[in-house]
């Protein structure tokens, strides 16, 4: 993305959420800024940056349907939530090279929006998103569950296992079984690694 480009990215403006940056392309006399966004009713839209800045484009036109007494109906209607969290598995899939570049994909059966939800259920809150047990492994119902920023974070391939006296539990984990910030506990690690004496609680 060019620096002079706004970062819209992750961003909502009335029932959108921006999800890509496409590209610049001229507009009148200067290039402009264009982002894919996703409604709140599951359909996709290019849009100006500044028209969604502006609060120009706040939906994908839906709402003026709803003003008519029309229903909207899409793949993501009735689950604008889970609609969301299956559009950016498919987009880092495609995309992103901490994703595609791993060669990490999105089964076949989740090219549908519907199989994803009977799969998956609904989201339990805002704050669960989609976690993959094997994080060398693809997006599919054996390997995903709907988990926590928290819960994630135990499940980075960069976490580090710690054993002691016979268990074996990530450096988070252990901070808190101890109640010892975890800073501290890692600065414990380097001056004297795993031993009694480095592992003790605080008091």
């Amino acid at each position: 993305m060019p620096r002079a480009v706004r970062d819209l990215l992750s961003q909502r403006f009335g029932v959108l959420t921006v999800i890509q940056f496409i590209g610049t392309r001229r507009r009148t006399s200067s290039r402009e800024a264009v982002w894919l966004c996703v409604c709140d009713c599951g359909q996709e839209k290019e849009v100006w940056g500044s028209r969604l800045t502006s609060g120009q484009v706040t939906s994908c036109g839906c709402r003026m349907g709803w003003r008519r007494g029309q229903t909207r109906l899409s793949p993501g209607y009735d689950h604008p939530r889970e609609y969301h969290v299956w559009q950016q598995i498919r987009h880092r899939c495609r995309y992103h090279k901490n994703y595609a570049g791993r060669g990490i994909k999105v089964c076949a059966r989740w090219d549908s929006f519907e199989s994803f939800i009977a799969d998956m259920g609904p989201r339990p809150t805002d704050h669960h998103t989609i976690d993959r047990i094997d994080n060398d492994g693809d997006y599919e119902p054996s390997n995903c569950r709907w988990a926590t920023r928290k819960e994630q974070a135990l499940n980075r391939r960069s976490n580090r296992l710690i054993t002691w006296e016979g268990q074996t539990k990530h450096l988070t984990v252990w901070a808190e079984h101890l109640n010892v910030a975890e800073s501290t506990l890692r600065d414990r690690l380097k001056r004297h690694g795993v031993c009694s004496t480095s592992m003790q609680p605080r008091t």
